[in-house]
């Protein structure tokens, strides 16, 4: 699967100002994505998917050029509902089926 980043919602790198000096301590960005299904994942999958990337780092060291920080991707695909009237027992009862296709990385 290959996912295209049509969008950015908000790109942006935070410079949070420390007391004593105004110095960068970290980063972060917050993304859309849609992904288009390709080769064996198209075959199980007709639809787009939608969904979002958010990004935080924050600097290791005062000058040291290294971040440490977390990456969270949520994409959902598809979503199916089906009603079912099932007789168990002699008693009649309805279930709700509800799937659904999501990427979380």
């Amino acid at each position: 699967m290959r996912t295209i980043s049509l969008c950015t919602i908000l790109a942006l790198s935070l410079w949070l100002p420390s007391q004593s000096r105004g110095q960068e301590i970290g980063m972060g960005g917050l993304h859309f994505q849609v992904g288009i299904p390709q080769g064996a994942f198209a075959d199980a999958y007709e639809k787009i998917g939608f969904g979002g990337d958010l990004d935080l780092f924050f600097k290791l060291g005062k000058n040291l050029p290294v971040y440490a920080g977390l990456n969270l991707s949520l994409m959902a695909f598809e979503q199916h509902r089906r009603r079912y009237d099932l007789v168990i027992g002699g008693f009649e009862q309805e279930y709700r089926l509800r799937v659904a296709s999501n990427l979380f990385s």
